[in-house]
């Protein structure tokens, strides 16, 4: 075997190692406890040069004199290319360097064996990936646009980690940010200088006091920087595109400071009073106290619908400073724990933010656009796992949000915001994963409900019930309308339930456990075949009849009155008969579709397994065609 060919082993060998002493409960052999990382953007705009100064510091007596550094892991459209390691004397330091893994030799040590600094000098190019989706989105390197990009996983490793240590908190640093003068910058962390000379400017970041991003970020463009201040002390820094309208700026600065102080009110105080948002054309990103936004938002009129998209999406990004950033997970495992949080804060946020209150409408279409994926997606705790983006979607967005607004109902308003509070308290700072949520969940929450917090986070799909009318008797006096409701899934359930007749008309909570079963008896005057009971009554939460499958897609009818389906995953229905998002939906056997609604729209493919629908569908300019669906 060759010099190389043992040096790639070892290394192999060791990064298998650490990843295993980085698990859970778990320490790898060397910790950061500090980075000093300076970031220069040449003029020619064909690399990053990146020198990461890091204070190590040994975490075991039986540490070995390798560390074992990834850099480049995880990081779409990027390569990193000639690396150099120097030691605190600025003397080079032994080391192997293959792909995104770097061995690093500390033997010849220090005075100070506990601590040593290293000098870890590399380039950052883009790689043969740069074009694929999303990579521009992670990283990119221009004359008008450089960006490294921290928004969940994509780039959680262009900087040194320690192998095995990717989902901890980051170290405390000093970010040096080395751009052309004409830039401004945001990055992660407080500004504590700036300095121009000779046509550059550096700006100076470091982490905010008593806490860290959970990774290093920046946004280089030719952009004006505007601060707006509010009179309770919060600074809404903007960066903002040339052409930007005063008028959105005052927005979107209002939106930005009424959801965060009551996201502060609703989950937890934080001691900085300022918050950053940049122009960004790729869309949307929330970061530690800052986000982006699409440059419209800056520049064009803003044009809200009728549940407040698009801005309602820039108070989904305020709440990522607490979740993923104050409370952190591995993404990688617990991707729900961002976006499930985030969804829901969105939310709840648009009453405080924009004095709107859509929320029941808006939790009423998140549970309409999840009801056709219900046969298809992972569990909530899994949903990372999953390749396609529309399924990985609709479970860590949808129904994480879902499921957190029915442990509000489950665990009342009060005990649940007490909860959310208690949880953000003992997890600031940490890098925790759903069983901590749970544990903490359930400290407030009565015994009987635990079961439910955890299936609907770990087993797939919604709770299933069924609803039947057995029999209707007359007592001489009122007909008596015998209805039972059977929990016949693998979740127990929790929801309202209403009951309506000429003679009653009320709302109650269910509780069936699995295998339970409940009987109605509705009194009435009259002797009809109405459907006296109705479970989830608003349409918002995580239960389905039992005995039917969704499209795999989701309906709506455009601007001009043509329906049509669109995210339509592969294995589903309608992807499996080969409709298209192009494709106009004309009727369903002899029934027109253009007119009926959004709801009824999507109720009418909810379908019992064995069923087959034909479709009348045109695709373009061509004459219509039938396509027969089978669930």
């Amino acid at each position: 075997m060759t010099n190389k060919a043992i040096s790639s082993c070892v290394c192999l060998l060791l990064i298998l190692a650490g990843v295993a002493r980085g698990k859970r409960g778990e320490k790898a052999d060397y910790g950061i406890t500090q980075y000093d990382i300076t970031v220069r953007i040449p003029e020619t705009f064909d690399r990053m040069e990146v020198d990461a100064l890091l204070e190590l510091t040994k975490r075991s007596r039986a540490a070995t004199d390798r560390v074992d550094i990834l850099i480049g892991q995880n990081f779409r459209g990027a390569k990193v290319v000639n690396a150099e390691v120097s030691d605190m004397r600025s003397e080079p330091v032994s080391f192997t360097f293959d792909d995104t893994l770097l061995c690093v030799d500390l033997s010849r040590g220090h005075d100070d064996d506990a601590k040593q600094w290293l000098l870890i000098e590399y380039d950052l190019v883009k790689d043969a990936s740069f074009y694929d989706e999303y990579s521009a989105f992670s990283f990119e390197i221009s004359d008008s646009l450089c960006l490294v990009n921290a928004s969940i996983t994509r780039t959680d490793n262009w900087y040194p980690k320690i192998a095995g240590t990717m989902a901890e908190r980051l170290a405390p640093f000093r970010f040096v940010i080395d751009v052309p003068e004409r830039f401004e910058v945001m990055a992660s962390g407080q500004l504590q200088d700036v300095v121009v000379d000779g046509g550059r400017k550096m700006l100076q970041w470091q982490n905010y006091e008593g806490i860290t991003d959970r990774s290093l970020y920046f946004f280089a463009q030719e952009q004006s920087r505007i601060t707006k201040e509010f009179s309770d002390g919060l600074m809404v820094i903007m960066y903002a595109p040339e052409g930007a309208r005063t008028e959105n700026m005052d927005y979107l600065a209002d939106v930005i400071h009424k959801s965060y102080r009551f996201f502060e009110e609703t989950y937890g105080d934080l001691p900085w009073e300022e918050y950053k948002i940049m122009s960004f054309a790729y869309g949307y990103s929330g970061l530690f106290n800052s986000s982006n936004a699409p440059s419209a938002l800056f520049n064009a009129e803003i044009v809200n619908n009728d549940i407040y998209f698009p801005v309602r999406s820039v108070i989904h990004e305020v709440s990522h400073t607490w979740w993923g950033n104050v409370v952190s997970s591995n993404a990688d495992e617990n991707y729900w724990l961002y976006e499930g949080f985030g969804k829901y804060s969105e939310i709840v946020g648009i009453r405080p933010a924009l004095g709107a209150d859509v929320e029941s409408l808006s939790f009423f279409r998140l549970k309409l656009c999840t009801l056709p994926y219900i046969d298809y997606v992972p569990s909530i705790k899994n949903s990372q796992d999953v390749d396609d983006i529309v399924l990985r979607t609709v479970s860590a967005y949808y129904m994480g949000a879902t499921y957190l607004r029915m442990l509000r109902f489950v665990m009342g308003e009060d005990n649940f915001y007490a909860a959310i509070r208690d949880y953000v308290s003992k997890c600031r700072g940490k890098c925790i994963d759903t069983e901590d949520f749970l544990s903490i969940m359930k400290k407030h929450c009565k015994k009987k409900y635990h079961a439910l917090l955890a299936d609907y986070i770990m087993n797939p799909g919604y709770a299933r019930y069924q609803l039947q009318k057995l029999r209707t008797l007359f007592d001489g006096k009122y007909y008596l309308h015998w209805y039972v409701i059977g929990n016949v899934g693998d979740k127990d359930i929790c929801v309202p339930y209403r009951v309506k007749s000429d003679l009653a008309n009320y709302t109650r909570t269910l509780f069936l456990k699995k295998g339970q079963y409940f009987d109605i008896k509705v009194a009435s005057e009259l002797e009809d075949s109405v459907d006296h009971v109705t479970i989830d009554p608003a349409g918002i939460y995580p239960v389905c009849r039992a005995g039917v499958k969704g499209p795999g897609a989701t309906l709506y009818e455009n601007a001009q009155g043509e329906v049509k389906a669109y995210n339509i995953i592969d294995e589903g229905p309608f992807g499996t008969a080969g409709i298209t998002e192009d494709m106009s939906l004309l009727r369903l056997h002899e029934e027109e579709l253009a007119g009926k609604g959004l709801e009824a729209l999507n109720q009418l493919t909810l379908r019992p397994p064995g069923t087959e629908l034909v479709l009348l569908v045109r695709s373009g300019d061509n004459d219509p065609s039938e396509i027969v669906v089978r669930y």
